[in-house]
């Protein structure tokens, strides 16, 4: 099965995402919008929102609803798949979804919001090497084997609940305050947290206040993901994107809105910077037809 193939993808559904992917629309791009079950959390469990132009005192859930009845007035659909990998491609960058399913895009928007947990001590160290995102990509790796899992949102728990028909146990440490749904027998479930990673070469262990607990590797599932982490080479710092006036990254053809691009963490500053990414992506895939246009004219 070939992989679906767009001009831009849009990496995340909060303000930021969808106020790209109305752009985009605006400009007739063929593009693909990704995001999870909220289409921004961070919206959804605020009480008051009193600082967005137009909007006095709002309850920040409704304005979500009315961020999200927008793209739906506009025809624009939500691929409720979460981006785990994006990698260079032959013409632009394959992305890869938690269920495995691949995509092609030419250019891309990163809005994936911000990471509120901080990496852990050993974490970036052991990425692929005992560290995964993504319990269905890497889950069959350790097939009858010990695994952790650090959930830092309910989402976790899907994960969680694959996991534990694939691997012989599951350390569960619960990072959020609702009590989890019940899971699997071969799950433990701790609230204490983790403190650091440990091994030699490969992840063997994660270590607690009560001591190192062996596993073979550990699934870490937050809000987003670190975005070095998502796409690596892309420049970050001080656990931003690094971007230039028009927003673009040091990749070519990838762009990056909102939060993920550092502080202020503001909803205007999403919005805007969301608006302005996929205006600045339709540029560039303006030029890069043209580039493309100008080789085959000169081949002939």
């Amino acid at each position: 099965m070939h992989a679906a193939q767009y001009d831009l993808a849009i990496v995340g559904c909060g303000p930021a995402g969808l106020s790209a992917a109305i752009n985009a629309k605006i400009r007739k791009l063929d593009f693909v919008l990704f995001g999870t079950e909220f289409c921004s959390l961070k919206l959804h469990q605020s009480p008051i929102v009193d600082n967005y132009l137009g909007f006095p005192h709002i309850n920040g859930e409704e304005l979500r609803q009315q961020f999200l009845r927008h793209v739906e007035t506009m025809g624009i659909e939500i691929t409720r798949n979460k981006i785990t990998n994006i990698f260079p491609a032959d013409q632009g960058y394959t992305l890869l979804g938690k269920d495995g399913t691949a995509y092609l895009a030419s250019s891309v928007i990163l809005a994936t919001g911000v990471a509120y947990s901080q990496m852990l001590p050993g974490e970036g160290e052991f990425v692929g090497r005992g560290v995964s995102y993504c319990g269905t990509c890497d889950g069959p790796l350790y097939r009858g084997k010990n695994v952790a899992v650090i959930g830092y949102t309910q989402e976790a728990e899907s994960e969680v609940e694959y996991l534990a028909r694939v691997a012989n146990h599951v350390h569960y440490f619960v990072r959020y305050r609702r009590q989890p749904q019940p899971l699997p027998a071969n799950v433990t479930l701790s609230h204490i947290p983790v403190l650091r990673f440990e091994g030699n070469g490969y992840l063997e262990a994660v270590v607690t206040k009560e001591g190192l607990q062996p596993v073979d590797g550990v699934f870490i599932f937050r809000d987003a993901e670190p975005p070095g982490q998502l796409l690596l080479g892309v420049q970050v710092q001080d656990q931003a994107v690094v971007v230039d006036r028009n927003l673009q990254t040091n990749l070519p053809g990838v762009f990056a809105a909102g939060d993920i691009t550092g502080r202020p963490w503001q909803l205007a500053k999403a919005i805007g910077e969301g608006n302005a990414a996929a205006l600045q992506a339709a540029e560039y895939l303006r030029s890069l037809k043209q580039r493309q246009n100008d080789l085959v004219s000169q081949a002939v």
